[in-house]
């Protein structure tokens, strides 16, 4: 967590500058990219050496922070200035509340016994629900990565 943390203070303020400089929508690939090489790794390599999955939170943290920088500046943006306070509340409360809800939801997962890895890099029955759990989320990641590039047109009709 140590090194994690200490990466994302030192990356941060490279994140605020890809935001201003190229638009919320490069910071928004770039950290949905991080996030899903993050959770895919820790899915493969989840009964691996401390020091890997360490660097592989590294990249996760550092993805985390930078959605946060995309969120908070599409907020701020978004809604007129007598209002950003309010706005900027409300997503610091709906971050809060959705991170109870998802760590009640891990809780449950981790309850349930499972032998096999959905992820098809991943064999191991050592540790095989956590390796799903980042799986699904690698998962959900590539979707609204694919969902967010086609609400915004960023992929090109070809030519006919």
């Amino acid at each position: 967590m140590v090194p994690a943390a200490a990466t994302t203070a030192l990356l941060n303020r490279q994140g605020g500058k890809i935001a201003d400089l190229k638009g919320t929508s490069t910071l928004f690939i770039t950290a949905s990219g991080l996030l899903i090489v993050c959770f895919f790794l820790l899915s493969t390599f989840i009964y691996s050496n401390a020091v890997l999955i360490a660097l592989f939170l590294v990249i996760g943290n550092v993805g985390q922070s930078f959605m946060m920088i995309v969120m908070s500046k599409s907020v701020s943006l978004t809604l007129p200035s007598e209002h950003s306070g309010v706005g900027m509340g409300l997503l610091m409360m709906q971050n809060f509340i959705a991170g109870s809800i998802a760590v009640g939801i891990y809780g449950k997962t981790v309850d349930i016994v499972v032998n096999s890895s959905w992820n098809p890099f991943n064999q191991l029955s050592i540790g095989a629900t956590f390796s799903n759990i980042f799986f699904v989320l690698f998962i959900l990641h590539v979707i609204i990565l694919f969902v967010y590039t086609l609400s915004k047109g960023l992929y090109k009709k070809p030519l006919n």
